[in-house]
This record gives structure tokens, sequence and C-alpha cells, in this order.
């Protein structure tokens, strides 16, 4: 535990503590205002500089990841910390080195409760891009929504609740066939 390890667990704390809101505005300023040549694409001749303003999927993605990053590294570094101290002792008192440890007995113990972990952050992005798109965006399934109550068009709000809740679903799905992939041995 030494004073670069503090340091970047206060920064992950600290990241983890911040509002959603604030990711938006970082993200406005970071990844549309600044990097606007990188994320509108006019960087690479694929947009025009004339019309590119850097508000692309690219910046809401890098926006979303940075949003999720302290609750996934947070929930691995408890995965990691919850393997027992007997499966480290018994993989050194078969002669492992610390490098064999940590790919045969520590990942695939931590494995499962990482993966939770994902799942938990995708759930929380999404829901968090549906209230954006709500608040701050023209189009999309949360403007959609928002705009059909203005007018009370009930069923179009019902059909993007169920649309968003699918999508939801379908997200979650996707992540448990990857952990039942990935550990097949686990759940059985």
């Amino acid at each position: 535990d030494n004073r670069l390890n503090r340091l970047i667990q206060t920064n992950i704390s600290n990241l983890a503590g911040v509002p959603s809101i604030i990711y938006g505005m970082l993200g406005l300023a970071i990844f549309v205002r600044t990097l606007e040549p990188l994320t509108s694409g006019a960087l690479f001749g694929a947009g025009d500089p004339g019309t590119a303003n850097g508000r692309t999927i690219l910046s809401a993605g890098w926006t979303l990841a940075l949003l999720v990053l302290p609750l996934i590294i947070i929930n691995a570094q408890e995965a990691i910390r919850s393997v027992s101290a007997s499966l480290r002792q018994a993989s050194y008192g078969l002669g492992a080195t610390r490098w064999q440890l940590l790919c045969h007995a520590i990942v695939p113990a931590a494995l499962p409760d990482i993966l939770v972990g994902l799942r938990i952050a995708m759930g929380f992005a999404w829901t968090t891009l549906v209230a954006a798109e709500m608040v701050a965006a023209t189009q999309g399934l949360g403007q959609m929504v928002l705009n059909a109550s203005n007018f009370l068009r009930t069923d179009i709000v019902v059909m993007g609740i169920f649309v968003i809740g699918t999508i939801a679903l379908l997200l979650d799905a996707l992540l448990r066939r990857l952990e039942r992939w990935l550990l097949p041995w686990h759940g059985r």
C-alpha cells in the first residue's frame, strides 16, 4: 500500500461520487468541444469540416465509458479482494509464480463478480443514456417518449417504454450469455 496506490484509490473513489450530470458536462467539454476534430471524423476527412460539431456516438460512448469506469474498477477490486487467502496459499504451495497465481487462480475466482459488476454498469449506463436523451437530446428513445407525453400520445409513450425495457433486457441477456461462455463451470 504505497503512496501511488493511495493516490489512485482516492481518485477512483472521488470519481465514483461524481453525479452523472457532471460527467455529461465533462464529456461535452472534452469529447465534443476539445476533441471535436477526432470525434466528428473531420481529422480523418470523414466529415464535412463546416458542419461537424463533435456530437457523435463516439463522444457519447466515451462519456458513458468514463461514467461507468469507477463502478467497474471498484467492483473488480472488491472481487479480487474476496478471493480466499487459502486459494492463494494453496497456489503458492503448489509452486505457482505470482503471474500464474493471477492468471490461473485469482482472475478465474474473481471473474463471476467482475461480470456482475459489468452487468450493473451496463444497466447504469443505459438508464443514464435514456435520461440524458430526455433532457438534452433532439432525438432518441428518451426524447421520443418525452415528446409523446407532452402531446398525450399514450400509445407512443407505452411503446417507447416497452422498447427501452426490451433493449435493457437484451443487453442483460447478452452479458449473461458472455458469462455462461466465459464461466461454463459457474452456477451449475
